[in-house]
């Protein structure tokens, strides 16, 4: 959020779209050459052979994609981005997963923060000296090897067949997560890769800045927030505890979250992004508005997909991912015949509301939890962020800025007070 007045002004909106188009290409690449191996450290009997399986899957994944992305048309430099990109995305993401398995979530999360500020902090000192795409580029490379520096540790090393041992192992498990996690990444990056085409490298430029600010909130608290359920419900699994009670007051404290963040930014993000963005970017302001709709309620859906692999029901997440490609299928059709980026945002969002619903219902249900027991827990407070968001758009729409202003801040503290003190 802080970051995009910054960028917003530094480079063109085609920029942005181009580099998000790469950005998806690596996305999806880093999912399928791990083979889905590193998603399973946590639950690993041996956090060091399932390492060592995974660099060996990602080096030579890695070492593909040069030859593999110039071949399909991609200049030397984006090509070396690729490749690059992807081996950083996968080392960093094993040596995270180890974090959170020693139960070291602060450090894991302070990782990512400095890959975000790291990656930002580069492309603002390129963008200043008029680097253009690539400056987007390389300022994201050096994002990532910092965060990899920062994150690394020392992994004992492992036999052959000690690694054999570990393959065996995971394989039977990562063989059904990895068709659900490949088509996962392509539901996620399907956007920046299909709205190029779609709506434009401008128009694509402006919805991907306005979703990466968007989406940046979530991505840094969500991912924590479900590999830290993964871990404590296959914990509570092994000691064959009942799930149901963490299952109950995860989800209602991310509904919280899911208010008190993006609650907010629906009612005031229209204002807000034309404001910091800028007259070039004036258009991402009423995108910022769906956007919000739509990512609330992939914030709550993403970590209670940790109960489909705690439970081993990958075949379930299988089936939620098509139905999220279908919806954002759906709404780049609409963009590429309609060439209107807004009515592709809107059906995005009401989908996506639809879609991610479904998903957690599924995931309650095969827990054992109960809406009933949620809603009992948590109706008060959420009425009551309800109702002071609603009263923060209503006095917006009369005229009423700062007193809406203060309902919508006011919004946003109780929903962290109650997820930090609360049941």
């Amino acid at each position: 959020m802080i970051a995009g007045p910054l960028l917003s002004r530094l480079f063109l909106p085609a920029d942005f779209g181009h580099y998000s188009m790469l950005m998806a290409v690596v996305g999806i690449v880093s999912v399928a050459v791990t083979l889905r191996l590193d998603n399973l450290i946590p639950t690993s009997m041996d956090y060091s052979a399932s390492f060592w399986l995974v660099a060996i899957c990602t080096s030579a994944g890695a070492v593909l994609c040069l030859p593999i992305s110039v071949l399909l048309g991609l200049p030397w430099l984006q090509a070396v981005f690729v490749s690059y990109a992807v081996l950083a995305t996968v080392i960093f993401n094993s040596f995270y997963y180890i974090k959170i398995s020693e139960d070291r979530v602060l450090r894991a999360a302070l990782a990512r923060s400095i890959q975000s500020s790291g990656a930002i902090g580069g492309q603002v000192m390129l963008g200043m000296m008029s680097f253009g795409l690539g400056g987007l580029l390389v300022g994201e490379l050096i994002g990532r090897t910092l965060a990899v520096s920062f994150i690394s540790q020392k992994v004992e090393s492992r036999s052959k067949g000690q690694l054999t041992a570990c393959w065996h192992e995971q394989w039977d498990k990562a063989r059904w997560l990895l068709p659900s996690a490949v088509l996962g990444a392509f539901s996620l990056q399907l956007l920046p890769l299909g709205m190029v085409p779609a709506v434009g490298a401008t128009s694509a430029g402006i919805f991907m800045l306005a979703y990466r600010m968007v989406v940046i909130p979530n991505s840094l608290l969500a991912k924590v927030t479900s590999d830290s359920m993964l871990v404590e419900l296959t914990r509570a699994r092994k000691q064959e505890v009942s799930c149901e009670r963490l299952v109950e007051q995860c989800c209602g404290r991310l509904f919280i979250a899911a208010v008190g963040i993006y609650g907010v930014l629906a009612v005031h993000g229209d204002w807000l992004f034309r404001l910091i963005l800028g007259e070039k970017w004036h258009s991402a302001g009423e995108l910022a508005v769906w956007l919000s709709v739509l990512v609330a309620g992939w914030s709550i859906a993403s970590p209670m997909a940790a109960v489909f692999i705690a439970f081993n029901k990958t075949r379930w997440s299988l089936m939620l991912s098509l139905l999220d490609i279908a919806n954002r299928l759906t709404a780049l059709v609409i963009g590429w015949v309609t060439s209107d980026i807004l009515f592709a945002s809107k059906a995005l969002a009401i989908g996506g509301v639809i879609v991610y619903g479904l998903s957690v219902i599924s995931a309650l249900s095969l827990s054992g939890a109960s809406m009933l027991s949620i809603w009992t827990s948590f109706c008060r407070p959420v009425a009551a962020l309800l109702a002071l968001l609603a009263m923060s758009a209503f006095l917006l729409g009369v005229g009423f800025f700062w007193t809406a202003l203060l309902c919508g801040g006011l919004v946003s503290v109780l929903a962290l007070w109650l997820i930090t003190y609360g049941k």
